[in-house]
């Protein structure tokens, strides 16, 4: 009959249709399995190159020079867009999901080592605050940054962390709703201090500014059920032995709005001495 012909037709179709998903789904399989490693060893390069923002100058900087890191990312991510995108659909799966976590990954590890730097003048925060457009800017070439979320909104809002008044950064919406890490926060808030008697935490750990961040890195892959910033206890101890000494030896030095700050922010996370001890 006509009709178990017609149903003969439409159960080819439906065999067919399946066929073609699983089909469809192996060559994407495949194709992620070629790019992916590609896309690995990207962004450990892309990552290497923020690393040089520790060679630049914020203390006397040229604001009419890009910096040698963003001129490098730039042109990096220029081409991924035109040797390797270009070969694949890269707004369908698996590539869009590769350029968004190598986007976002890259504006989390900026971020990280851009609250690292110091020493930093007035004109320092404003080659950073250029840097952090060009680098969100850069970052656009392959992937719509609007769309990354959390990294995006965490590289604008410390972006006006840089230029807010001190005592004013523990009250700021930025920092009270995590928009950046408290880590950042507290870090940006140590390289405001002008005294040589309150170090950096990675000079008071000995450590350069990149093994540092290494070990950030290694506690950020650390899983809590308490909270996603226990895991920075240990460090956050670290910075109240840095601000607890520099209050014993150097009661004279004028810090005190930096101090208070510092203290308020981990305080909001981590708990006063007392929480420290009791955690311990």
């Amino acid at each position: 009959s006509t009709q178990s012909t017609w149903a003969d037709v439409e159960d080819a179709v439906e065999k067919a249709l399946s066929l073609m998903k699983v089909r469809i789904e192996e060559a994407e399989q495949v194709a992620q399995g070629i790019i992916q490693p590609i896309f690995n060893q990207a962004s450990k390069y892309l990552e290497s190159l923020i690393l040089k923002i520790y060679k630049e100058d914020y203390v006397n900087p040229d604001l009419n020079r890009t910096s040698s890191f963003v001129s490098d990312l730039e042109n990096r991510l220029q081409f991924i867009k035109h040797k390797v995108l270009v070969v694949f659909d890269s707004g369908t799966a698996p590539y869009d999901t590769l350029c968004k976590n190598i986007c976002s990954r890259l504006l989390t590890i900026f971020v990280r080592h851009a609250s690292l730097v110091h020493p930093i003048s007035t004109n320092g925060r404003m080659k950073l605050a250029t840097e952090i457009a060009q680098v969100q800017f850069a970052v656009s070439t392959i992937y719509n940054v609007e769309k990354l979320g959390g990294p995006l909104r965490e590289l604008k809002a410390f972006r006006t962390l840089l230029f807010m008044e001190t005592s004013q950064i523990p009250y700021s919406l930025e920092v009270r709703n995590s928009i950046v890490h408290p880590l950042n926060t507290l870090h940006l808030l140590f390289s405001r201090s002008t005294s040589t008697h309150l170090p950096m935490p990675y000079i008071y750990l000995k450590k350069t500014a990149e093994e540092y961040a290494e070990q950030i890195e290694l506690l950020s892959h650390v899983e809590s059920p308490i909270s996603p910033y226990d895991p920075f206890l240990d460090l956050w101890t670290t910075m109240m032995d840095i601000i607890n000494k520099y209050s014993t030896d150097q009661p004279s030095d004028n810090d005190d709005s930096t101090i208070e700050s510092i203290r308020n922010v981990g305080a909001m996370f981590w708990g006063n001495n007392e929480h420290i001890e009791a955690h311990e």
